[in-house]
């Protein structure tokens, strides 16, 4: 094994490591979420959260750096075709893929389209060949209306929910008793400086 293949074998070891502790933290959420919905401590929960965010910030860091690049091109497949259960392939794929044989080669060796999708995808190619170029383009420019015609409306909404939202809060923040404390400190002096309000000698 040259310098490069150690490099490219370490690479892909820090790279597992990091996605498997990532793995791990969002089953352990997603388990927390389904059992233990009402009773957790939350804040525990966004620490968890951000520790997700520092091994996705790991991972990208192994992705960009140097020693990564040529491990990008490297291409891993089993070693050879074999009709029984593999277990180490197994479990390194999450069973998704329990043996390697003449039946699975094709589908993850494919360099062409599935027939089907080939199929699929000549049928859309012709459908749009069909257009007449001046159709396709007021097409596009109808679309492009209805798209800024929605978005406004969306955004007119918006600014209107945040309208009456502002209001109700404002409402909502006042409070009476401090109201006519003031307006009887403005207009009569009370409470200020120790003076008492006066008392109101009309019967």
């Amino acid at each position: 094994m040259n310098a490069n293949e150690r490099q490219q074998q370490e690479s892909v070891r820090i790279l597992y490591t990091s996605a498997s502790k990532l793995k791990q933290k969002l089953q352990d959420l997603l388990v927390t979420l389904q059992t233990q919905r009402e009773t957790y401590d939350w804040p525990k929960y966004l620490n968890t959260l951000g520790l997700c965010a520092s091994e996705l910030v790991e991972i990208r860091k192994v992705l960009e750096s140097e020693r990564f690049s040529l491990a990008q091109a490297l291409v891993l497949t089993p070693v050879r075709l074999n009709p029984e259960p593999d277990p180490a392939l197994a479990k390194a794929t999450d069973e998704r893929l329990p043996r390697f044989d003449h039946d699975t080669a094709p589908q993850y060796l494919r360099t062409k389209l599935a027939p089907q999708v080939e199929s699929q995808r000549m049928a859309q190619n012709a459908k749009a060949s069909a257009i007449p170029p001046e159709q396709a383009t007021k097409l596009v420019n109808l679309s492009n209306r209805l798209l800024d015609s929605g978005l406004k409306e969306v955004n007119a909404l918006k600014q209107e929910l945040e309208t009456d939202l502002s209001e109700k809060t404002f409402k909502s923040s006042v409070n009476l008793d401090d109201l006519f404390t003031l307006v009887a400190a403005i207009t009569t002096g009370a409470n200020l400086s120790g003076k008492p309000a006066p008392q109101d000698t009309c019967k």
